[in-house]
């Protein structure tokens, strides 16, 4: 982090705040590139409700002609319906249920191919009526379970029945 930025989990760039930002006042000592670039866009500084979008999808491409901005998250989030960049795949008729169903994979991972949250995904499973799994093992996790299981030796309920 010497370069005075770096790559959120999410993919996001977070910089360090500019001395006269009033984020900085308030004790924060990154803040996300895009907002920064749309401050610099519109004049101003941003107000914590306005979002910031990337039209492209990419989270890291922060050049002002990729980057939009809407008052609140949820005109932010009408967008990416009538966009259908997320939701297109979300919403087909079998491509939810095949990723989650057939293939086992997880709201994660599922998340992750879309660029979405893990939160939209839930919802569309819910939607749907897609029975959740509590969680997704892999064959490998799943031996090493078993294998943990039958190394365990039963609990004696009665302390006077312990060998």
């Amino acid at each position: 982090m010497a370069q005075g930025f770096y790559i959120t989990k999410e993919g996001y760039v977070k910089v360090i705040v500019p001395k006269n930002h009033p984020l900085r006042k308030t004790g924060h000592r990154y803040m996300f590139l895009h907002r920064l670039v749309m401050e610099g866009i519109v004049g101003r500084y941003l107000d914590s409700k306005e979002r910031v979008h990337h039209k492209d999808g990419n989270r890291q491409n922060n050049h002002p002609s990729n980057l939009e901005l809407f008052e609140n998250q949820s005109l932010h989030a009408k967008r990416g319906v009538r966009n259908a960049r997320i939701y297109k795949r979300l919403w087909n008729a079998g491509w939810l249920e095949e990723r989650y169903l057939k293939r086992k994979m997880s709201c994660r991972e599922i998340a992750k191919t879309l660029g979405c949250g893990e939160g939209t995904v839930r919802n569309a499973l819910i939607v749907r009526k897609i029975k959740r799994r509590r969680y997704t093992l892999t064959k490998k996790a799943l031996k090493a379970r078993h294998k943990g299981a039958i190394a365990l030796k039963p609990r004696n309920l009665n302390p006077k029945e312990a060998v």
